[in-house]
């Protein structure tokens, strides 16, 4: 494969010269179109052409590039090409494809369930977006038989012959007028004359490799049978399956052909397969709650799903494919997502046959009811370690993980004019006595307290041990989940602890949130306080800061987006301690780790960040490093679509 004149990956254009093994790969076209960014992909068979003819056709003809999908090849129609008409080029045979991008986040890339036919069946996907009205989104470029040429050129005076008059006009030209086609190199100034390939004879119905003709027939059998449907409503299905039928007894797979038909039509598992490989996500894209930050999380992963070329329906249209609520349980979908969405564990989604992949990010005890409504289509993506084995030991969840989010980098790391010292972006909280409704929460509140290295779980199952307690499963949780405002106490009032150890040492801390107004301590004017920002104007905070200040809610296993965040900002990340930091980070090298046991320390450790700015941007620049790599949201789109597919695999 020759990446012709590709330097820049962001190019609007980019041109992928393959061999015809390549160009025949769904795995390595999709492959391609995930490792560049540009507007518009090219793939050309240099068996029949290359870059440089490609490149010149698109130059001197614009109004190709308001098209979804150009296909130049042999036995294709030449212009505009209707569903209706493209389902009937069983012989076409591609010599380059365009593709404009933004179509794959409706239709999916490459399907890599069929090995023969690929570029066809994507070209049926893109045409049927259109298929109840009279636009076309496929243009066809027929190149015939024994052509010989330097490169394609389109004027009547130099090629002798009637074509498009081209005028510069960005437009769409009008169907008779389109008659773009490689013409004949004989022509006067000899310019054009040498051979650059010869289209050979052969069609692929005369194929005497009975293997390959099967695998075609498969893609034939397949797309009879996904778009039976619409054509019998239309009335074409007769039509189609005759020409169809006709392809096949040619090729001597007709057998084979009416048994995947068959198969098909009983909604195989082999059929299921293929119809879930470009099928969409749909994703539900929430609302503005707790300053938009799961809203922001599901635009990230959104995005990084179109750019692993993956179909996708948003729950309020603003990416992908447009479907009302009430069509999406009549369609294949690769799988739903949601972020700590209550909404996925209601009846109409649990009864929609496909994976739903439930980000979750809080303890699992304060959802018991929900979480004990699932079953094994759900997928829990914790942050946090300890959270997903809560889930598999408690809720009998099997597939729960850990999947923490991920930052953006906002193009901070640079900055060294910083004006904030210390930063703390959260909520202020207070939970009175009053939570506290007997001598034993007093005692778990106490136990936590003096040891806020255990989980809330942990906590608890010691003071049962040391009281010689034995309960089941079902009545531990029914215990925790007593406990639940006193875990929030817990949580809120260690929130509070750090601020003031902090401040009581005089160290000024910018805190960013609306309940800060409400804090009476002593030391409140160490306290600057601005009001609430969202998730894009945190970013912006965290690029200005030189210490970004984060409390764990209690995470013991897990990470949190501000970690990324903050280290994608260019500033020294400080935060409470995690099995996960610990395992992926390095203290003092890409994070500074404090001990909420040892909270004496932090103003030390605050004061030797802030007065010695080698050090400083030392830690910055490696955490910058370290997040841009690992912790990014393009990271995780991957590392989810490697979930996807394994559990793809296995299931």
């Amino acid at each position: 494969m020759q990446d012709y004149n590709n330097d820049n990956k962001n190019a609007r254009i980019i041109y992928y010269e393959m061999t015809n093994e390549q160009m025949n790969n769904p795995q390595y076209k999709n492959y391609l179109l995930k490792s560049c960014k540009s507007e518009y992909i090219v793939f050309i068979n240099s068996r029949y052409t290359n870059g440089e003819e490609i490149e010149q056709v698109i130059a001197e003809n614009e109004f190709l590039m308001n098209y979804d999908m150009v296909i130049f090849g042999e036995n294709i129609l030449q212009g505009d090409i209707h569903f209706n008409m493209l389902i009937n080029c069983l012989n076409v045979k591609p010599y380059a494809v365009i593709i404009k991008r933004s179509v794959l986040s409706i239709t999916g890339c490459f399907n890599e369930q069929l090995e023969c036919k690929d570029i066809y069946e994507l070209a049926l996907r893109v045409a049927y977006e259109h298929y109840e009205d009279t636009l076309c989104d496929v243009y066809g470029v027929e190149c015939q038989e024994d052509i010989k040429q330097e490169a394609a050129d389109f004027t009547q005076e130099e090629a002798g012959q009637e074509v498009i008059d081209l005028s510069g006009n960005n437009t769409r030209p009008d169907v008779a007028d389109r008659s773009l086609k490689y013409v004949n190199p004989e022509v006067s100034d000899g310019g054009l004359s040498s051979i650059k390939y010869q289209i050979s004879h052969n069609s692929e119905c005369k194929l005497s490799d009975t293997e390959k003709n099967n695998k075609i027939v498969l893609t034939y059998a397949y797309v009879i049978r996904k778009y039976m449907q619409p054509l019998k409503k239309s009335g074409l299905l007769e039509k189609v399956l005759n020409n169809m039928t006709e392809y096949v007894i040619k090729a001597g797979c007709a057998d084979i052909f009416n048994s995947y038909v068959m198969d098909f039509l009983n909604n195989s598992e082999l059929y299921q397969r293929i119809e879930t490989d470009t099928a969409p996500f749909y994703i539900i894209m929430g609302d503005d709650i707790c300053y938009g930050v799961l809203k922001r999380f599901a635009i990230c992963l959104t995005e990084q799903l179109i750019n692993n070329g993956q179909a996708v329906i948003t729950s309020d249209g603003s990416y992908g494919k447009n479907s009302e609520l009430q069509e999406i349980e009549k369609q294949a979908l690769k799988g739903i997502i949601g972020f700590q969405a209550p909404v996925l564990f209601k009846e109409y989604f649990k009864n929609i046959a496909c994976p739903k992949y439930v980000y979750w990010f809080d303890h699992p005890v304060y959802f018991k009811d929900m979480l004990e409504r699932t079953d094994d289509n759900y997928y829990l993506l914790c942050q946090d370690e300890y959270y997903a084995e809560f889930m598999r030991k408690y809720y009998h969840i099997n597939n729960a993980i850990q999947f923490p989010p991920a930052g953006e980098d906002a193009g901070f790391i640079s900055n060294k004019d910083r004006e904030y010292d210390v930063v703390f972006i959260g909520s202020y909280h207070v939970l009175g006595d009053w939570v506290i409704q007997d001598e034993f929460q007093q005692e778990y509140y106490d136990y936590m307290i003096c040891n806020p290295e255990y989980t809330f779980e942990q906590g608890l199952e010691n003071i049962l041990e040391a009281r010689n307690i034995i309960v089941e499963k079902d009545r531990f949780v029914d215990i925790l989940c007593s406990l639940q405002n006193v875990c929030r106490k817990i949580v809120y009032d260690y929130r509070i602890r750090v601020i003031e150890v902090i401040i009581k040492s005089g160290i000024k801390i910018d805190v960013f949130g609306d309940t800060w107004k409400e804090y009476k301590g002593i030391y409140k004017d160490n306290l600057i306080i601005h009001n609430a920002v969202s998730v894009k104007e945190a970013l912006n905070v965290w690029g200005h800061s030189k210490i970004g200040l984060n409390i764990m809610t209690w995470h013991k296993a897990g990470m949190t987006e501000r970690v990324a965040n903050i280290c994608l900002s260019g500033a020294v990340c400080l935060t409470d301690s995690s099995k996960y930091l610990q395992r992926n980070f390095s203290n003092n090298e890409n994070i500074i780790m404090y001990d909420l046991s040892r909270l004496e320390e932090l103003p030390e450790i605050i004061n030797n960040v802030l007065s010695n700015a080698r050090y400083r941007e030392n830690i910055a620049d490696n955490a910058y490093m370290l997040a841009k790599d690992k912790h990014t949201w393009e990271a995780r789109g991957k590392e989810f679509m490697e979930l996807v597919e394994v559990k793809y695999v296995d299931g």
